[in-house]
């Protein structure tokens, strides 16, 4: 299964769910007590959560829709490993974005991609710094914000879901 996921990935983009399988272990080991399940579903949800990227560029040129690929990728999920599981599904779909009242896996998969240990610019960092001390709303909306100031700076549309996100969020931090 994990050539046939392989297959959905540029070199490049490998990188990346490799950074982010190696942050996962890194908190499982020493900050979380993942159940076996739940390590598992984030597993597949890191696998699966960009497989989508392999064809956004033909649909978001035409239709300016930057964060097609969560789309995709949930389809992909779906028909083509047979991933049934909502939760699983919600993580994929919402990973670029987020929302209010997101599961726990949907919390760790968005974290856990903005800040992989291969992405190595300041608010990566910091954002794993608060994941590694067990504050996972405090590095929600940090991450959420520094995603939305960097979508403004770009002069691109904001998303609806992350700023309900942030005002959900900050309420709990």
């Amino acid at each position: 299964m994990l050539d046939k996921i392989r297959n959905y990935y540029s070199k490049e983009r490998w990188e990346h769910i490799k950074g982010m399988l190696s942050l996962l272990n890194i908190l499982g080991e020493k900050n979380y007590s993942f159940t076996e399940r739940f390590f598992n579903k984030l597993t597949y949800a890191i696998l699966l959560h960009d497989s989508g990227k392999l064809f956004e560029d033909q649909f978001s040129k035409k239709y300016y829709f930057p964060i097609y690929h969560a789309y995709l990728s949930r389809s992909i999920a779906i028909h083509a490993f047979g991933i049934e599981d909502k939760d699983m599904l919600n993580a994929i779909l919402f990973h670029p974005t987020g929302r209010e009242k997101m599961s726990i896996l949907e919390i760790f998969l968005y974290l856990i991609d903005f800040s992989e240990l291969n992405r190595t610019f300041t608010e990566a960092k910091i954002c794993r710094n608060l994941i590694y001390n067990n504050k996972l709303y405090e590095a929600l909306i940090y991450a959420a914000q520094v995603k939305l100031y960097y979508i403004e700076k770009k002069k691109q549309p904001l998303n609806l879901n992350t700023i309900k996100m942030v005002k959900y969020y900050e309420k709990m931090a």
